[in-house]
């Protein structure tokens, strides 16, 4: 950790997201294209990166044998991924000891959160937000769902009644000739800086926020039973659902 420069008192955050490469390169003869709905690149991390880098930590990139490098001049944030630096062993310890998790919902989030540090979400699944990782008490933006017959993207309503309404495989989103949309940068980037508020004890949401909050959950909770989501309540990003206020539609 020294040899990064990281020295005894500095802190860091783990940063992740989630693409194809690591199962091809470690299961080649296995299709796991069915996987495809949970990937997003790592270069809509890099302003949320260097947001938190200029709040003095440490960004590191977790994973193993990403597609991309993730490439930036900042010296605090180290594309760890792809350094030679990077073995099993460390990727536990820098997950374990972290500040927080920022990224996707994948395997490191499990690391962390396992070691009880935050997992603020990014790009997660909306066909999943009943049983998958939106279930943890933090802060998560989720993937728009884009008709690709027309264009538009679609509602909460239009999810939830749709047959992918649950989707958890690539073929069910192509069969019904619909697309998962990554979140864009500038998401990302507002979502860093509410999570760094919430953390330095700042208001992130007024009161049009908790309404629209409030409507959301509404909403899902019309189609899904609540008592099956356990006893925390999963808060999305005040800033992406006032951008995408249609979802309520």
């Amino acid at each position: 950790i020294s040899n990064m420069g990281i020295n005894k008192n500095d802190k860091w955050i783990c940063i992740h997201n989630r693409d194809s490469n690591y199962l091809k390169k470690i299961h080649p003869n296995h299709d796991w294209s069915y996987h495809d709905y949970r990937n997003f690149s790592v270069n809509s991390l890099k302003s949320a990166a260097e947001f938190f880098a200029s709040k003095g930590y440490f960004v590191l990139r977790m994973g193993h044998l990403p597609q991309e490098k993730f490439t930036t001049n900042d010296n605090r944030i180290l594309d760890y991924a792809n350094s030679d630096y990077r073995n099993d062993f460390l990727d536990i310890f820098l997950l374990a000891n972290c500040e927080f998790y920022f990224g996707g919902d994948s395997g490191p989030s499990d690391i962390a959160y396992t070691f009880m540090k935050p997992a603020y979400g990014v790009n997660f699944t909306s066909t999943l937000i009943s049983s998958g990782r939106s279930h943890l008490p933090w802060l998560f933006t989720f993937k728009r769902i884009k008709n690709l017959d027309n264009g538009k993207l679609l509602s909460l309503k239009e999810i939830l009644n749709s047959r992918f309404s649950s989707a958890d495989n690539m073929e069910a989103f192509n069969k019904n000739n619909v697309l998962p949309i990554e979140n864009s940068s500038k998401d990302i980037k507002s979502l860093a800086i509410e999570v760094e508020k919430e953390r330095m004890g700042q208001k992130i949401e007024d009161k049009e926020d908790i309404i629209i909050q409030n409507k959301f959950w509404n909403i899902f909770f019309n189609y899904f039973n609540k008592e099956k989501m356990g006893s925390i309540q999963p808060k999305i990003s005040p800033s992406f659902l006032r951008n995408n206020l249609d979802l309520l539609n």
